[in-house]
Parts: structure tokens; sequence; C-alpha cells
């Protein structure tokens, strides 16, 4: 819901390429390559993916529509 913008595209085609440059720049200092069991540039990615169809599919009301899991309080 920021709207068709620069700073839009430039924000997804960050937030999918982050994991993979923190893990490519770890293992150029550290001359190592450890990858937990889940780590951000292998699940990480699918993730924001997932996110980012289920967003596509639902559309982007379902980021501002408030969620009702049948619990009250007080």
């Amino acid at each position: 819901m920021f709207g068709n913008n620069d700073f839009n595209v430039l924000l997804i085609f960050i937030t999918g390429t982050i994991p993979f440059f923190t893990t490519t720049m770890e293992e150029y200092f550290t001359h190592k390559m450890y990858l937990g069991v889940i780590n951000g540039a292998d699940e990480g990615c699918v993730g924001v993916g997932l996110l980012f169809i289920i967003s596509a599919i639902l559309g982007n009301t379902m980021w501002t529509n408030p969620v009702n899991n049948g619990l009250t309080m007080g």
C-alpha cells in the first residue's frame, strides 16, 4: 500500500537480496560458509517469496485488516 514508485521496486529487490549478500560477505571475510539449519539465504528467501505471493493473491488490504482469532480480552 505504498504505491507504485521507484522506492518500492528497490525495497522489493533489496528484501530478496540482502540474505545472499550477507552470506557472501561472511564467506569472503571468514573463508567459511556456515549456514545453520534455518538461515536467511535459503528459508528466508522462500519466506519472503511466499509473503509476496500471498499478498498478490489476497491483495494488499490483507495487511490492514484486523485479525480475528476468536479470542476475547477480559
